[in-house]
């Protein structure tokens, strides 16, 4: 029984010795991302705080051998509130984001720069309440930015929110880098859509009071609406 157990510790502590810390399964991350992409992948490090912790966080992945080739930018804080000209395939914000304020500048620089909805977002934090989460998760809601990837930095979590479901998914240690960063139009669940047409054509004409015929155009917006799990609401006349 006594060498069972001493197995048993020798595997648990292979285990968590495995374990990758926050900096090395972000590096990862990051990594995995630039060889997924087909072109160069810019990296942007923004830092809202002087946290020391976050500070040395940012160093580790700016200096990562795992990381040399891939282009970096790191952006001051005075000027990531203009509009940028040129967009950032990820970009990595560290900060502290318990106070009001802090969660009023993190909205300043991720709405204001008018960054493309695609773009993928990473947010180092060091939340342990949900309602705090939930907060931070908002204001990327208000600045219609939806691929975004929250990792705790003082305990490895992992989390991204669905934002047409609703739900948080969550992860107490790595999580697989495919699950993450989810096509988030796949299920809308049902949420409404509006239709109208600016102009009407063959393809286009419907009558919702008589029902008549659908269009092939219309026919095709419906089927790929209800492909992903969407709903139609009303088709005003133009």
């Amino acid at each position: 029984m006594a060498v069972v157990w001493k197995v048993l510790l020798c595997l648990i502590a292979a285990t968590c010795s495995a374990q990758k810390s926050p900096t090395s399964y972000s590096a990862s991350l990051i990594r995995y991302l630039s060889d997924q992409s087909s072109g160069i992948v810019d990296v942007w490090f923004l830092q809202l705080s002087n946290d020391p912790e976050q500070h040395e966080l940012m160093e580790e992945l700016l200096l990562s051998e795992e990381l040399y080739d891939i282009p970096k930018r790191l952006i001051s804080t005075r000027y990531a509130s203009r509009l940028i000209e040129r967009q950032p395939e990820l970009l990595l914000i560290f900060g502290n984001y318990h106070a009001v304020t802090a969660l009023r500048t993190l909205f300043a620089y991720v709405f204001f720069p008018n960054f493309k909805e695609s773009v993928k977002i990473i947010l180092f934090h060091q939340c342990s309440s949900r309602v705090e989460f939930a907060r931070i998760n908002s204001v990327f809601v208000m600045a219609k930015l939806f691929n975004v990837v929250y990792i705790r930095t003082d305990q490895l979590e992992v989390d991204y929110c669905l934002h047409y479901r609703d739900e948080f998914h969550g992860w107490h240690g790595e999580a697989d880098f495919v699950d993450l960063f989810v096509d988030q139009t796949a299920d809308l669940d049902g949420t409404v859509l509006h239709i109208s047409f600016s102009f009407i054509t063959l393809d286009g004409v419907f009558s919702r009071k008589k029902g008549v015929f659908n269009g092939r155009l219309l026919e095709w917006v419906f089927g790929t609406i209800e492909h992903v799990n969407g709903t139609c609401a009303s088709f005003p006349d133009k």
